[in-house]
């Protein structure tokens, strides 16, 4: 695949410890959707490191419509709001995303700023800063809480039965 932006063939990367395409040239990532969404939850990098990053790798963000690497269908452009807006490009139908230089890190900026980003992160450092026998105690915890059905679960259950006791007409009947 090449990249959408210099044509420049992408090369298999990383980046927080999830597989990648990357553009020397233009140091833009293409990444699968779901593994995005996983590096924007990702709390292993400092602020500072990735501040650093922005200001080291930032390319202009590309206005024009971007062909998907993959299927070269057109992507769409959405919208990230952070002071300074970006637009990231998505292709619905390869289910990737392009980001350009420095956009990556940007969104996990991004997303460290919101009310769930640093809720997400206290809970990450609580869990690292635990004693071996916190952690024990924890997981003890968790294991005597009561099995429970999920809600989807009583809700399917609850519409089965209902079949159960009616019988439905068809048009046909």
């Amino acid at each position: 695949m090449d990249c959408p932006l210099c044509q420049t063939p992408l090369a298999r990367g990383s980046y927080e410890d999830l597989p990648v395409f990357r553009c020397s040239d233009c140091r833009g990532y293409l990444v699968e959707s779901t593994r995005a969404h996983t590096i924007k939850r990702r709390a292993e990098r400092e602020t500072n490191q990735l501040q650093a990053e922005v200001l080291e790798e930032e390319q202009p963000d590309s206005r024009e419509p971007l062909a998907c690497p993959r299927c070269r269908r057109p992507m769409d452009k959405e919208v990230v709001r952070l002071g300074a807006d970006f637009h990231l490009d998505v292709c619905d139908e390869c289910r990737f995303i392009w980001f350009d230089g420095g956009e990556l890190a940007l969104w996990q900026l991004a997303h460290e700023n919101t009310e769930q980003g640093r809720e997400a992160a206290e809970i990450q450092r609580r869990h690292r800063d635990m004693t071996e026998a916190e952690r024990e105690s924890l997981q003890a915890a968790v294991n005597r809480l009561p099995d429970s059905k999920s809600l989807l679960a009583t809700l399917f259950e609850g519409i089965v039965s209902g079949c159960r006791r009616r019988r439905w007409r068809t048009p046909f009947d």
